[in-house]
């Protein structure tokens, strides 16, 4: 955390990288988290710690739902 060099450049440009992408995420998936009921507080928490493994299946879900 309190590295100077070039591989703690390195880990806090994807450490806060990841962060920003996953934010990202939880705005264009907020629809999919809404539709799937719950907290959306709880849904930003997953996907901050998940990303994808989190809204994911709760999409493919809601598609398979459609098609009955």
């Amino acid at each position: 955390v309190l590295g100077s060099g070039g591989v703690a450049t390195a880990g806090h440009v994807t450490f806060w990288g990841m962060g920003v992408v996953h934010a990202l995420e939880f705005v264009v998936k907020r629809p999919v988290m809404e539709a799937a009921g719950g907290s959306l507080g709880h849904h930003f928490v997953q996907t901050m710690i998940y990303g994808l493994l989190h809204w994911k299946p709760l999409e493919d879900r809601a598609r398979g739902s459609q098609r009955d």
